[in-house]
């Protein structure tokens, strides 16, 4: 008996051995930076300003760290599943750049294993773009050194949300994109060079949020000490994004009258199924501007403003009778309680709660950070799936 627990914790350690962890670290959203004034190095700038991107990373809250080059140099990234692309900053940015002046930059000139390439580039991302040139180099990434690894040196940065970001770039794990330049990604290298077990990634994002580390991306497979139960697993329909359906979505509103009786009423949307990606690089749930409307009237939003906001009582929160919204996938049912759908914002000196739920004009759904801390999340790219579990 003692020969077969010491077989199968031998197993598990080995399996847990080609694990590649990458820990992600909590950084305040760049909608509250702005929100707060900015900071000593920028102008302070509404957050309604029509130069500000209204959906792209402006919520994005974890970042992790790679390196490139020989010796390396060090960068915060975010794990971006909803692009393809690695952009860095560069040394070679334009100095009239703000937006590249106050990050930490890739200095080609400091590595020896830099191979020039020059081909300029151009990626777009919502109302924002950066601009630069395709180089090669050695790209680590926790602990494994991708060889050969094309990127972009962001010499131009037109976004006024990254200057106030504390990231220097996005790592995108998107999949199989119509990446730019037929440049191969982060991603496919990894496989390609045998540099994991297994074409699997997961993310564990902390809910407590005075945690020091804020979770963690798992390269080559799945952790179960952060998930309970099964993984429900569906399949990728869309080989642009990580792509898959929702059955549909229902809400469990609580009505309670005056004289004491109590009502359940329920409330169905995308009753035929719709379509979802799970976007690690934002904090938010985005969703066509009708469902979204109906969901913040059932949740009882009271302000709303022409940049996509709603805010709600604080209280609500922890009341007993909020709606529960339930995102049918697989044919299980992910519950959101406001819990997890209200966010306390802090303003200076004050304190306002705000609905995570925002339209995007579109008739899909993005599941950001606030449905991906509440489930782990495993993205498949040998078996085209995803899957998610409750989180610990």
């Amino acid at each position: 008996m003692f020969r077969i627990f010491m077989l199968v914790a031998t197993i598990f350690v080995m399996i847990d051995a080609q694990l590649k962890r990458i820990l992600l670290h909590k950084m305040d959203s760049i909608r509250y930076i702005l929100n707060n004034g900015g900071t000593c190095n920028f102008p302070v700038i509404s957050i309604n300003d029509p130069r500000v991107s209204s959906y792209k990373y402006l919520d994005a809250q974890y970042y992790g760290l790679i390196t490139i080059g020989t010796p390396p140099q060090e960068f915060k990234v975010i794990f971006d599943t909803d692009s393809s692309n690695l952009w860095i900053t560069s040394e070679k940015c334009v100095y009239y750049n703000i937006g590249c002046l106050f990050h930490s930059k890739y200095d080609s000139k400091k590595s020896s294993t830099y191979i020039q390439n020059d081909t300029a580039i151009e990626i777009s991302c919502s109302r924002d773009s950066i601009a630069g040139i395709l180089s090669t180099d050695v790209v680590s990434i926790a602990g494994l050194n991708v060889q050969n690894q094309k990127f972009a040196e962001a010499m131009q940065v037109r976004s006024v949300a990254f200057m106030y970001g504390k990231f220097n770039g996005i790592l995108g794990m998107g999949f199989n994109m119509s990446y730019v330049n037929k440049v191969i990604p982060v991603l496919y290298n990894i496989v390609k060079q045998d540099l994991v077990s297994s074409a699997v990634f997961s993310f564990y994002f902390n809910k407590n949020f005075s945690a020091k580390v804020g979770g963690e991306l798992i390269l080559g497979g799945t952790d179960p000490d952060y998930y309970e139960g099964e993984l429900t697993y569906v399949p990728v329909n869309e080989k642009g994004y990580w792509q898959f359906t929702i059955d549909k979505i229902t809400i469990y509103n609580h009505i309670f009258y005056v004289d004491g009786r109590e009502e359940i009423k329920n409330h169905t949307l995308c009753a035929h199924g719709c379509e979802a990606i799970a976007n690690t690089g934002t904090s938010l749930i985005y969703g066509p501007f009708r469902d979204v409307s109906i969901i913040n009237e059932l949740i009882a939003t009271i302000y709303w403003n022409n940049y996509g906001e709603h805010r709600i009582y604080c209280f609500k929160k922890d009341a007993a009778n909020m709606p529960v919204i339930s995102f049918i996938i697989g044919g299980k049912m992910f519950n959101l309680t406001s819990q997890d759908y209200i966010q306390p914002v802090s303003r200076n000196d004050y304190t306002i709660c705000k609905s995570s739920f925002e339209s995007q004009g579109t008739t899909s759904w993005t599941l950001g950070d606030i449905f991906l801390r509440r489930y782990y999340s495993v993205f498949d790219l040998e078996k085209s799936r995803v899957g998610f579990a409750p989180a610990k």
